[in-house]
Formats: structure tokens, C-alpha cells, sequence
């Protein structure tokens, strides 16, 4: 086997180092919320501080330690006695800029919880602290789970008195934190650069990078973006040259890539006036096949340390997107148990909370406080199989259809070599399965703040098994006894849903992994959700509607639901070649395919979540 020749993998960086002119308000909420801050409770909806502990929940905003000790943030609370949006107020003292500024509002923010995304409004009044007297300048739905840097300008106020509230407007949600509030001067630029590509490929010789621009800082005015990597760059120009406070701005480049080797790259900006900025670093891991880590984890509603490990999970997710399948199997005297899965599972997971990475026990972990390296670790793994699946369900019955290909040619005589699947639920939120919790660290996230008892309304469970026969073992003599490199095999089976499962299958994802015995070692694994049989709109976990549809001359439209914006899409051929990508943040994209022949898997990702649609052309 060819080794990757890099032993250290770099990880995404964004620059964000900001320089600061004249300063008018900066606060940081430390010492608690400042006597100047007005806060006010207009929708006098009580929150229910029975689902809060470590933090005191007086006041529609509260100064409240988060991450780590002595470090506050502003925080709004937002789950209610009633189902309605809050109105909490948080407004600075008068703020008066110079005539000549050329000053910005800044901010970052988090959803507290990852299950309930925080909305907000950012106001701005010229008149005082009447709220009749505001007007909207910004606003925010879904605020994300890592902390969020955000920029608005205030040259429209240059001159004059001004005061800045933050609204929270979610409905039912949790906490939204605010901090680091600065309104001034910003002298040089910020930006957050979200990767839309995958960091894998195979043996390949250009793989895609791409990914969108945010403008968290001052106005920016560029002539290119470039991706520099080890051999050279590419340049491509920007479709407008400003790019305003909160713009974006998406990049796609073909970056040639070394066979198994750990691929370097960097985004970087040319200013109009010849000025050069660094926005982002990557790295293209490339090996035999594209690879899809499994991450599987075991845990349990009765477990009150498991939820220290749930925002690891959250995390990698975030990071990795479609680049990683969760697999959270339930243990124990657990009503989401999959006992087949749990079974199998327990061959490496006999602790929990726990996880290991491709079934390899040198990727275990079962210390939920020292989670890192595990990730990178398993990302350098080499790639020497490749598989991919479509799954169509009808009564019940769910029809799986895989092909795989091997690096090398195999004895499989012994039968080391096989093919396992599984069905996860990729979200249970009924609201009725209550969660032990025993958090007091800041590690544990949310659920430092969540009570002991976790009611089911503030849980959703994620990527539970819900059927797990073959997912462990594989199937005995699915492949056969010599096996060739690079040649195709078919494997098929037949999952059945639990007749027991009465809350439909709008969030269900077929997996297929290959396993290497004696260890039963993941190879390589893939995630389908189930092909509808109209051949145009697929479900995504949430159970909205994304449209794929192909034109007669090659041309892939694809739709996003309303209220999703951000899309990248891949279109790989049976082999697990990547042919085609785009990426979106708009909630529509088409792509030319006029020269593909044949059935390709058109890959759609939103949000962290997949839907694979299979097209013949």
C-alpha cells in the first residue's frame, strides 16, 4: 500500500485579525452587562427556569460565563411558559460618531443549543431608547452553533448619536449569546470562509476547492481570489469588485493534486490597490478512492456523562459535513436502542460515552474530555476500497443496490472482505424520551446549562440505527473469492424499516460500508437517502423538499427548499470519481453534464445533511 506522505494534516484556518482605528463602544460583558445598557422584556412570556441550571435567567438579557471560566457573554433566553417569538432588548448607551467616520458595528454571536437556532434583529435609533424610535439594520435567523462574526457599516451615521439594540426574536429556542460588541474604526480586513468541497479525493489528477467568502470586516475591494497550492496557483476574478460589510463572495477552483499525498492549500484575496491578504488554509487529502469517515458513538438516554460527548459530535459535523457519517448507536436500556447495531457496536464500545473512528481501535476513544487527534488521525488513513449505494423503499421495504472497487487485487477466500449496511434515523424529535445530564463543565456546551433531567421537548436525537443486521459483520459471501483491482461488483440487499416505527421515514438515510475481517475493520463508507420513485424531489432530514431534475441536454437543476440557502453540489460517476461540483449560496444551481453518459449519483448537500439522487443521461 502507498502511504500518504504528509504525517501532519493542516486544518482549516480563517485569517480574522482585525486592527481597530478609533474606538466608540467596546464591550466584552466580562465584568457583567454595563450600567449604561438598557435591557427590556417586551414580550412578558415567563421563561421556564426549571430547563436552565449553573446560570441565573433574571432579565431578558444576563451576563452568563460561557467556554470557560471567567470568559462572559450576553445572553437571551429564549424558551418560554408560551410558544411565541420573545422581544428582549439589549441596547447600548449613546453612541456619537465623528463627522468624517468611517466606523462599523461588530459582533459575534452563538445558538447556545445546536437543536435551536437563535433569531435576532439588529436596531439602530437616532432618537433614544424609545423602541418606536428603532429601525432595523440586520438581521439573523438560525444563528449558528460555533460563534458567528458578523460587521454592519455605520457610515449612514457618521455625525451623529446613535444607540444599537440587539433584539432576540426566537421562538422557542434556548440562548442566544451575544459578545464582543464593538462599534469603530476597523483598519485592515476580516473575513469567515466556509469550505463547500470535500477534503478528500482519490487517485485523481485536479480536485475541486471550494468555497464562500463572508465579509465580517470593513468593506473590501478585490480584483482576484486565488488558490495557491504546492505547485502553482489559480486565479479567478470576482463577479463584483466591492465586497460590502456581510457580503459573500463564492470561489470553485480544479487544483491539481498529488497522488497520496496530504494536499496543501490557500485562499487568498488581491486588493485593488495591490494589497494581498491570506483568508483560508485546507489541505486535499488524496489516497486509492475518495474517502467518508464513520464515526461511530455509544451512548445512552439513561447516561448521564454521554451528553459531554454530543458536542464533539456537533462539531465534527459542522467541520467535516458529508466528508463524515455519525452513527450514534443507542445502548442498553435505551428506547432507541437498535439491538442489532448495539450488538455489533459492543465489539468495540464497551464504555460509554465512547467513539471510534472506521472501526479501527486505534481511532478509539472513550475520554470524552480529550477528544482531539482522533479526527486527524483517521483522515490519514489510506482509502483502498470504495463504495457507493442508491436505496429505493416501497411498503416498508427497503431495496439497496451498492457497487465497490478495491486498490489492489484480494484473496478473499476467507471471506475477510464484505459489504454491511444499515438504515439511521438522521433526527428523532417526537418530544417524548427525556435525557439524564450530569454536565457542570463548559466542554459539555449546552448541556452545562441543561437541567439534570433533560425533558424530550429540548432533546432531538440524532443518526440512530434503526436496523443494523449486516452493519457490523457485513454479509458472509457477498464478494467473491478473488477479488480484481478496479473492477466494479455489485452487491445488493433487502432492509426491512421495524413495523414499530410509527413516525414515518421523511428523515431515514441508508449506509453501506465495506468491512475488512478479522477486525471488521470500515474501509470506506457512503450515506443515500431513499430515491422517490418521481425521480425529482428527495427528502432531506428535516423533511424539506430538495428538486433535482435533469434536462434533455445534460443540464442538473437543482432546488432548495424555503428558508435554505447554501448548497454544494458533486456529481460522481459509479466508480466514485468526482466529474462535476458547484456550490451555491442562493437556493437554486444548475449544472452543465451535456457530455456525461451513462447513470451518475448526483450528491447534494444542505446544512450538513445529503441527498443523493441517481440520473441516467
Amino acid at each position: 500500500m502507498n502511504k500518504i506522505t504528509t504525517a501532519i494534516m493542516a486544518l482549516a484556518v480563517s485569517s480574522a485579525a482585525t486592527a481597530q482605528q478609533k474606538v466608540y463602544l467596546s464591550d466584552d460583558f466580562d465584568s457583567g452587562i454595563p450600567s449604561g445598557y438598557t435591557t427590556l422584556d417586551r414580550d412578558e412570556n415567563p421563561i421556564v427556569s426549571a430547563l436552565y441550571k449553573n446560570i441565573g435567567t433574571s432579565g431578558s438579557w444576563a451576563a452568563n460565563e460561557i467556554e470557560r471560566s471567567g470568559n462572559r457573554a450576553a445572553f437571551s433566553f429564549s424558551r418560554s411558559t408560551f410558544e411565541f417569538a420573545q422581544d428582549n432588548w439589549l441596547i447600548t448607551p449613546a453612541i456619537t460618531l465623528d463627522a468624517d467616520a468611517d466606523a462599523y458595528l461588530t459582533w459575534t454571536a452563538k445558538s447556545v443549543h445546536s437543536d435551536f437556532r437563535e433569531d435576532y434583529k439588529v436596531m439602530v435609533s437616532e432618537a433614544g431608547t424609545a423602541v418606536d424610535d428603532f429601525h432595523e439594520v440586520y438581521s439573523v435567523k438560525r444563528e449558528g452553533y460555533s460563534w458567528t462574526d458578523h460587521s454592519v457599516s455605520l457610515a449612514d451615521y457618521a455625525g451623529k448619536t446613535i444607540y444599537v439594540a440587539f433584539v432576540c426574536t426566537t421562538s422557542s429556542g434556548y440562548i442566544l449569546a451575544v459578545d464582543d460588541v464593538f462599534v469603530g474604526g476597523l483598519d485592515g480586513h476580516s473575513y469567515d470562509v466556509r469550505n463547500t468541497s470535500s477534503r478528500f479525493c482519490g487517485s485523481v489528477a485536479t480536485a475541486p476547492v471550494s468555497g464562500v467568502i463572508r465579509n465580517v470586516g470593513r468593506k473590501a475591494d478585490i480584483a482576484a481570489v486565488n488558490c495557491i497550492y504546492g505547485g502553482g496557483s489559480l486565479t479567478m476574478e470576482p463577479g463584483q469588485a466591492e465586497l460590502a460589510a456581510e457580503g459573500t463572495l463564492g470561489y470553485s477552483f480544479d487544483m491539481p493534486v498529488e497522488p497520496h499525498s496530504v494536499n496543501r492549500y490557500s485562499i487568498s484575496l488581491d486588493y485593488t490597490d495591490g494589497t494581498k491578504d491570506t483568508v483560508y488554509t485546507d489541505s486535499i487529502i488524496s489516497s486509492y478512492y475518495k474517502r467518508t469517515l464513520l464515526l461511530d458513538e455509544g451512548t445512552g438516554n439513561w447516561c448521564n456523562q454521554c451528553p459531554d460527548m454530543m458536542p464533539y459530535l456537533t462539531k465534527v459535523k459542522e467541520k467535516m459535513g458529508s466528508d463524515v457519517i455519525v452513527v450514534s448507536a443507542h445502548m442498553g436500556h435505551d428506547p432507541l436502542i437498535c439491538n442489532e447495531y448495539a450488538n455489533g457496536i459492543g465489539y468495540w464500545l464497551i464504555g460509554w460515552p465512547s467513539f471510534i473512528y472506521n472501526r479501527d481501535r486505534d481511532l478509539m476513544c472513550s475520554d470524552r474530555y480529550h477528544t482531539d487527534g482522533y479526527l486527524e488521525a483517521a483522515m490519514l488513513e489510506p482509502t483502498t476500497a470504495m463504495v457507493n449505494a442508491t436505496a429505493e423503499i416501497e411498503d416498508g421495504k427497503v431495496k439497496v443496490a451498492a457497487q465497490v472497487q478495491f486498490a489492489e487485487d484480494c484473496d478473499n477466500s476467507l471471506d475477510d472482505y464484505r459489504v454491511g449496511f444499515a438504515i439511521i434515523d438522521n433526527e428523532y424529535s417526537q418530544g417524548d424520551i427525556a435525557q439524564s445530564n450530569n454536565c457542570t463543565t463548559f466542554g459539555g456546551g449546552e448541556y452545562m446549562y441543561l437541567p439534570v433531567a433533560i425533558p424530550g421537548e429540548l432533546m432531538r436525537y440524532h443518526d440512530m440505527p434503526i436496523e443494523g443486521s449486516t452493519a457490523a459483520n457485513g454479509i458472509s459471501g457477498c464478494l467473491p473469492v478473488d477479488i480484481k483491482a478496479g473492477t466494479t461488483y455489485d452487491v445488493s440487499c433487502e432492509l426491512t424499516i421495524p413495523e414499530d416505527r410509527v413516525y414515518g421515514d421523511d428523515s431515514l438515510s441508508v449506509l453501506a460500508f465495506v468491512i475488512k475481517h478479522p477486525l471488521r475493520t470500515v474501509l470506506n463508507a457512503t450515506r443515500c437517502d431513499f430515491v422517490v420513485s418521481t425521480g425529482v424531489a428527495d427528502a432531506v432530514a428535516d423533511g424539506s423538499q430538495v428538486g433535482v431534475e435533469a434536462s434533455a441536454d445534460g443540464v442538473v437543476s437543482v432546488t432548495l427548499p424555503a428558508g435554505k440557502a447554501g448548497a454544494t453540489v458533486r456529481v460522481y460517476s459509479l466508480d466514485g470519481r468526482l466529474v462535476k461540483s458547484a456550490a451555491t449560496m442562493s437556493g437554486a444551481v444548475s449544472i452543465d453534464c451535456g457530455s456525461l453518459k451513462g447513470c451518475y449519483l448526483v450528491n447534494v448537500g444542505v446544512e450538513g445533511k445529503t441527498v443523493v439522487k441517481k440520473i441516467v443521461f
